[in-house]
């Protein structure tokens, strides 16, 4: 079937740190030499959930009711979003030793299930959907925001000098719309799945954030996938300009960079979120300060924390894909940055080449070829798949120049080859969820009916079973007729 042509891929960041962090940056920057020196290699995760109801609209409030009954248990492990419909997992940091990627998928699907379980004697499902296609206008207004002290200060902080935002969308018929807020809730729209990654190398720290944004497109259009925010047509005319209002007042626009240091200075210097507490606020509000963003980046939020003298990698991306396939961007991703050879593609690449690469994605995904160094070191334009085969094959490299078994990074990395094809990608999450909403209006469903149908499906099939979207049954078929799967897309 091959791609839609509506294949945006969202990938954002913000990052969060500490007014203790902001007060140190003076000394951090003067001392890197004391900064990722020694310590065990680990990654980390944190993914970001929808509670839906059974129209698969936002289930409001209900991200509190499934707190509240999870008490004092894994108060850390799941918290609060922005929205009171969205919950974060934040799953257990793990060394780069044994099976890290087993464990972090294991301890993913424990607490999904747990939340699953709560969800369901609520009449709620959980859907790991990125943008949420049947979010409207009235549910990203304030009266929605979680009751949490730290999102009522990004808030109070950004929107006391901007006014109401406005989006202009145009839905699949063609008709116009105008979505409009006035607080941070924009931002409820971009859920998102946020892979940490951290190597114990100074040196690394600018080559990884350069390798990271020399790969978003590519692999932006492989695992990020938001087709339909607030229903209507994707980043072709929507998602870009919905990014830059939600964020606004929030973004230290960046690119590759050559010191990490300077470019947590100048962010610091730029874009203060909060210079100072007017009020005391409880928790971890108190130590907000700063939020630095991007808009075109699968972006790394380079992390300082002065205690541990350590910088981390974040990535953050918008995903329509089930947790087996966001543990495979882990796994490629992951061993690609592991491995040293991977430079040359940062160095290859320029900035403004990498960015060209990451807005052809967000307007075209599979369809296209990207800008991409051949073997002899020149630049040209080469298809996805491709593309692809050589990060596997850096990505395996990687892994194991940490000493990770082949079976364990086997698991995670033939989910994407089963997705790729000898010349065409085959299978990715936006491209089923744009054909399936086709399939209902081909049965004379209205827009919005068939929009949450293809939710509750997408719910179900996500909480079955360990299944890439690769063995999920074609997007134009009966979901009972199990014969039609991996070979849907071709």
């Amino acid at each position: 079937m091959g791609a839609t042509g509506i294949m945006p891929v969202g990938l954002f960041t913000r990052t969060y740190t500490s007014w203790r962090v902001l007060c140190q940056l003076g000394c951090l920057a003067s001392r890197p030499a004391r900064y990722n020196r020694g310590g065990q290699a680990n990654i980390g995760l944190e993914m970001e959930l929808q509670l839906v109801d059974t129209h698969g609209n936002p289930a409001h409030g209900m991200a509190q009711v499934i707190l509240a009954e999870l008490g004092k248990f894994d108060e850390h492990r799941i918290v609060a979003e922005i929205g009171d419909w969205v919950l974060e997992l934040n799953l257990s940091v793990r060394q780069l030793i044994g099976t890290p990627l087993s464990d972090m998928y294991d301890e993913a699907t424990e607490l999904l299930n747990l939340i699953r379980g709560l969800a369901c004697r609520h009449g709620v499902r959980v859907v790991l959907i990125g943008i949420l296609p049947t979010a409207r206008e009235h549910d990203i207004q304030l009266e929605h925001m979680a009751p949490v002290d730290r999102y009522q200060v990004i808030n109070a902080a950004l929107w006391r000098r901007e006014g109401a935002r406005r989006v202009k969308l145009h839905y699949p018929d063609g008709s116009p719309a105008m979505v409009q807020f006035d607080s941070i809730m924009g931002e409820v729209a971009c859920t998102s799945v946020q892979p940490h990654f951290f190597f114990p190398d100074l040196d690394r720290v600018t080559q990884m954030h350069n390798i990271i944004l020399a790969t978003a497109g590519p692999l932006g259009a492989l695992f990020g996938n938001a087709p339909r925010p607030f229903g209507a047509n994707g980043w072709k005319d929507a998602r870009t300009h919905l990014f830059t209002e939600a964020t606004l007042g929030r973004c230290y626009v960046g690119g590759y960079i050559s010191d990490p240091f300077a470019t947590i200075r100048d962010a610091a210097q730029s874009r203060p979120l909060v210079r100072k507490p007017e009020r005391p606020f409880s928790g971890r509000a108190q130590n907000l300060l700063l939020q630095v963003g991007t808009q075109w980046q699968m972006v790394d939020r380079i992390i300082p924390a002065p205690k541990d003298r350590r910088l981390r990698h974040e990535v953050r991306y918008c995903s329509s894909l089930p947790l087996l396939d966001v543990m495979s961007f882990m796994a490629i991703l992951g061993g690609v940055l592991a491995n040293p050879r991977s430079v040359r593609l940062a160095r290859l690449i320029p900035e403004h080449v990498a960015k060209a690469n990451y807005d052809l994605a967000c307007r075209d995904g599979v369809q296209v070829q990207y800008l991409w160094p051949g073997a002899d070191d020149i630049v040209r334009s080469t298809n996805l798949s491709t593309i692809i085969h050589e990060l596997l094959s850096l990505a395996r490299e990687g892994w194991e120049l940490l000493g990770i078994d082949r079976t364990e990074v086997d698991r995670f990395l033939e989910p994407v080859q089963s997705r790729v094809g000898d010349s065409h990608v085959v299978v990715t999450g936006a491209d089923w969820q744009v054909t399936r909403i086709q399939y209902y209006l081909d049965r004379r469903y209205e827009y919005w009916d068939a929009v949450a149908r293809m939710i509750g499906d997408y719910a179900e099939l996500c909480s079955r079973d360990d299944r890439s979207i690769s063995t999920w049954p074609h997007p134009a078929a009966n979901l009972a007729d199990t014969r039609l799967s991996a070979a849907w897309a071709t």
